[in-house]
């Protein structure tokens, strides 16, 4: 009733207004425009009437109750989940540096920055040159000593010569063997081999430098097995444990990978107070490389069955936490605080322990203006 006598009553105010104005401009007012007022006049009057019998009809008790439009939702249980963030780098598990187990010079490099290669595949060779020539005299020397030993081994089988000769000719003829043995596993050693398949991600020698024992040779390194290695905060030392779910995010390629962490040091590093974590990587990551840059997301809490609403949705009085929700009462929605217990906090997302549940319309929009008991027009999304 106050609207419509308010927009009447507008109405009366700008006729008024109007011939006001046009008296200002004359001496007198018309008749005709004196008329015209008295016929507005009576119009609103007549107005005021019929929107008076039309509120009594609508609104028997005489009220008149403002409603505000309100959006609301049902927020069902789901998977709460609370991550420590921390920050690691991508690790080769076989990462290595090939050497080689004797000194001479680099005679033949067998290899390139960048090429593939596999376990035991020769990768360089040293001068064997004296190998080479010492060899062949040994060999030279078995021959000998082979014909003596047979031919003395001859005698003896027929009780011709003495036992010491036997013995000396097949003793010298031993000897030369495993000297010979021994002169080729030098001479192998001048083949520096790959421990392991990878690519060559280094060559650190060139053609005729020397090469010296545990010297490295070429850096090898095998990208079909990745790990990722974090170091954890002193303060989380009971929460990290092996077999925890994490999500590593790589902020440079765009993706994320599921994981658990496979490995947590028993050990508090002394200078920075962390202990050092991992976790295997997923093979064949394209993108991926050795010593990447990625966000670790590490579970610490979960909770399957939560209710977990946008933060933005909690509120704050004198009595604690709360959020508005939606009540139908009397064929009506009104709006309504609902006490809350708050859990965990992760990013936009809070676990609320109590205070709702799948039965409560959750207000989620319009929220924030409302007060205890106001007539809601709502909408469900």
């Amino acid at each position: 009733m106050k609207k419509i006598t308010a927009l009447v009553s507008g109405s009366l105010f700008l006729a008024i207004l109007g011939t006001s104005c046009s008296s200002k401009s004359g001496s007198s007012p018309t008749p005709d425009k004196q008329s015209r007022l008295t016929e507005l006049k009576n119009q609103i009057a007549s107005l005021e009437k019929e929107a008076a019998a039309l509120e009594l009809e609508l609104y028997p008790e005489g009220k008149v109750e403002k409603t505000k439009n309100v959006g609301i939702r049902v927020f069902p249980q789901t998977l709460f989940r609370n991550y420590i963030d921390l920050q690691g780098s991508v690790l080769a598990d076989q990462e290595l540096y090939i050497n080689s187990r004797m000194a001479g010079n680099a005679q033949n490099i067998l290899i390139k920055t960048g090429d593939h290669i596999q376990a035991g595949q020769t990768v360089l060779t040293l001068d064997d040159a004296l190998l080479q020539q010492g060899l062949a005299e040994l060999e030279q020397q078995l021959q000998f000593a082979t014909d003596l030993y047979q031919k003395q081994k001859a005698l003896w089988d027929q009780n011709i010569g003495t036992e010491v000769q036997y013995l000396s000719a097949k003793n010298n003829k031993e000897s030369l063997e495993k000297r010979i043995a021994t002169t080729k596993e030098q001479w192998d050693m001048t083949r520096v081999k790959a421990p392991i398949s990878g690519v060559i991600d280094e060559v650190m020698v060139k053609p005729g430098q020397m090469v010296m024992p545990g010297a490295p040779i070429a850096r090898l390194v095998n990208f079909s097995k990745l790990k990722l290695s974090v170091n954890v905060p002193e303060s989380y030392a009971g929460r990290i444990k092996p077999g925890n779910a994490i999500k590593i995010w790589f902020p440079d390629i765009q993706k994320e990978y599921d994981s658990r962490i496979t490995y947590v040091s028993p050990v508090i590093n002394r200078v920075n107070r962390t202990f050092s974590a991992e976790a295997a990587l997923p093979p064949n990551m394209s993108g991926v490389m050795p010593n990447m840059i990625a966000i670790i997301k590490i579970v610490d809490y979960s909770n399957p069955n939560a209710y977990v609403l946008p933060i933005n949705l909690l509120q704050k009085d004198s009595q604690g936490d709360y959020v508005m929700v939606a009540d139908s009462t009397d064929g009506y929605w009104h709006s309504s605080k609902r006490p809350v217990t708050i859990g965990k906090f992760y990013n936009d997302l809070v676990e609320i322990k109590s205070g709702i549940d799948a039965s409560h319309k959750v207000i989620t929009l319009g929220y924030q203006d409302l007060l205890e008991g106001e007539r809601l027009s709502i909408q469900t999304y």
